[in-house]
């Protein structure tokens, strides 16, 4: 049997009540969970730096292989650094 545009209507109106019933617009979301959750952590600020010279290391003028260099140089540090934070 072929739905009624009244019945179609009827059902699409009930789903929408439940997915705005369900809805978490307007609450914070897991950005506004996790901002500032990492202040003031050593690990974290490790972490930063770590990636601030890595990211130092891909400039233009740096020499081909110098990031491959920066990557071995400060593997483990990485590594333990971010195991740190899991």
């Amino acid at each position: 049997m072929q739905e009624t545009i009244e019945s179609r209507s009827a059902r699409v109106e009930r789903e929408l009540a439940i997915l705005k019933a369900t809805s978490t617009a307007g609450s914070p979301g897991w950005i506004a969970k996790v901002t500032g959750s990492f202040r003031d952590d050593p690990g974290f600020e490790e972490i930063l730096k770590l990636g601030k010279e890595m990211r130092d290391a891909e400039e233009p003028e740096n020499r081909p292989g110098e990031l491959n260099n920066v990557f071995i140089r400060h593997r483990s540090s990485w590594v333990s650094a971010i195991s740190e934070l899991i």
